[in-house]
């Protein structure tokens, strides 16, 4: 079985969605007139561009987005390669598997490289929270097979764990505290590569306020609020994935894709 390294990767700024509130408190949407094409093609650019890759030697892209926010996105990965620059030769796959979807593309990719189908791969995914419609997004969250918001089996969860409102709000605290710091050591501004004008994540409180979790209305019972739950950004990320160590110019892997596995 052959080897899969990691060569390079890119993403856009977790720009917050045009309906939401940045970390300090301005109105969200600085990556709302970019559509999820661009978003993903500027990650998988940044991907090639970093390897030092010319973009016809990559022979296949694996990319998805969980929501078809836009009339096209049947063939949203073709679109993002063409974007991107590769070549109309490379084949382009999408994949879906809800928020695991990026993470399925590269599995997908490093399967690609280990069959031998193809030795250069780029694999990641997108997401333009913004365009997709209220009447999708929020019904989006309502489990079907549990006939339940999906907030409100966390909620449960957290119940049935032990989990209290005042741990659930530490631990969001704790993320923000450490996006924060890596923000401000450099780390983040390694990965992203500027879009429209976006430089960096704008969804990272400012500052860490214990009373502005505490007063976020409970969603469904004691512990989920919207304070402590996931934000709604707008952003594109990408990995470029080789069968050969020295594929990349230069520079060494960032590291070697070993196994994966999917749960249900």
């Amino acid at each position: 079985m052959k080897d899969v390294f990691i060569l390079s990767g890119a993403r856009t700024p977790q720009a917050t969605w045009g309906r939401g509130k940045r970390g300090d408190g301005t109105p969200g949407g600085a990556l709302k007139s970019v559509d999820v094409f661009d978003l993903g093609a500027a990650a998988v650019k940044g991907a090639v561009e970093r390897a030092g890759v010319a973009p016809e030697r990559v022979e296949a892209l694996v990319f998805g987005s969980a929501y078809h926010s836009h009339p096209n996105n049947c063939y949203g990965s073709r679109y993002v390669g063409l974007r991107a620059g590769l070549p109309e030769s490379s084949p382009c796959y999408a994949v879906n598997i809800g928020c695991g979807t990026a993470l399925q593309a590269i599995g997908t990719a490093a399967q690609m490289i280990r069959d031998g189908e193809a030795g250069l791969v780029v694999a990641g995914g997108a997401e333009s929270t913004t365009h997709i419609g209220k009447d999708v997004l929020f019904p989006s969250f309502n489990d079907l097979s549990a006939g339940a918001y999906i907030g409100k089996t966390v909620e449960d969860l957290a119940v049935a764990r032990g989990i209290t409102r005042e741990q659930a709000d530490a631990w969001a605290m704790r993320t923000h505290d450490k996006a924060r710091a890596a923000r401000a050591r450099g780390v983040f501004a390694e990965e992203i590569v500027a879009l429209a004008g976006a430089t960096e994540d704008d969804s990272i409180l400012l500052e860490t306020v214990p009373e502005y979790f505490a007063k976020s209305k409970a969603a469904y019972g004691g512990v989920v609020t919207g304070a402590n739950a996931h934000g709604f950004v707008d952003a594109g990320a990408a990995v470029l994935l080789a069968g050969d160590a020295a594929a990349a110019k230069g520079r060494a892997p960032l590291g070697r894709f070993v196994s994966w596995a999917v749960a249900g």
